[in-house]
């Protein structure tokens, strides 16, 4: 439906030039249709031309671009139907499929009666030993035996390498911790946040006694592999309390 909007004295002139512009909507420019309006203004003349903006004396009109669907035609009559084709070649032979799955065990048949005893055989030869069987599963891990006593000290090593240059400004991190006779305790220290464990140790203040010693003494390493403490285990045989120390060295990573 055509939407107009005109004053009564354009009427006339305007009409003739909505219908040639109605008639050529495909070449119709973009910035004159709207959301599906289009734009025109009509001149005194009845002049018509496509615009957005109308100038001073022009009169401005709009009619939708596409009209509303029409109702729905009747069905037409059902057509004759065609003549059958004629049957096509037959097609090549299709590959051979996958075997079937194997069927179900069929049930047990019945128990039949036993028979008479025979009679008693010959003894035969003694058979070869037949092959040895496969290994039995592992058993659990026994508990850990009491601490042994401290063996004497090996002879000393050949001189190694020379490592590198190690780093500087090292800051020690330690703690200490009372173990009592017969009794081992572990203990952990760690490197300020930023640094790393670049070594580490233990002591004992045993005063002479030789029945106490570490068990470990070893870097903690973080989730990422990288050592940022250290840890010992203190064994005292000695027959009274001792101290224990520990000490971790923290370089800025």
């Amino acid at each position: 439906m055509w939407e107009i909007v005109r004053r009564r004295k354009f009427a006339a002139g305007v009409a003739v030039g909505v219908a040639a512009v109605a008639l050529g909507t495909s070449g119709i420019a973009t910035a004159a249709v709207t959301s599906g309006v289009i734009k025109a203004c009509a001149g005194s003349g009845g002049a018509l031309r496509l615009a957005d903006s109308c100038r001073h004396g022009e009169q401005a009109l709009s009619w939708n671009a596409k009209g509303p669907q029409g109702p729905q035609g009747p069905q037409g009559a059902t057509g004759a139907t065609g003549a059958k084709g004629a049957t096509g070649p037959a097609g090549a032979k299709g590959a051979t499929g996958p075997a079937g799955a194997k069927g179900d065990a069929g049930p047990a048949g019945a128990k039949g009666d036993a028979g008479p005893a025979g009679d008693a055989g010959p003894a035969g030869a003694k058979g070869d030993a037949g092959p040895a069987g496969d290994a039995g599963p592992a058993g659990a891990k026994g508990d850990a035996g009491p601490a042994g006593a401290k063996g004497d000290a090996g002879p000393a090593g050949p001189k190694g390498d020379r490592g590198p240059a190690g780093a500087t400004n090292i800051t020690p991190v330690s703690d200490s911790a009372s173990v009592p006779n017969a009794g081992a305790r572990s203990l952990n220290v760690f490197c300020p946040d930023g640094s790393v464990a670049t070594g580490g140790g233990g002591h004992v203040s045993a005063n002479g006694v030789v029945d106490a010693y570490l068990t470990a003494s070893e870097p903690i390493l973080n989730i990422d592999g990288v050592p940022d403490g250290w840890h010992i285990i203190g064994t005292n045989l000695s027959g009274s309390s001792l101290t224990f120390s520990i000490t971790v060295l923290c370089a800025a990573s």
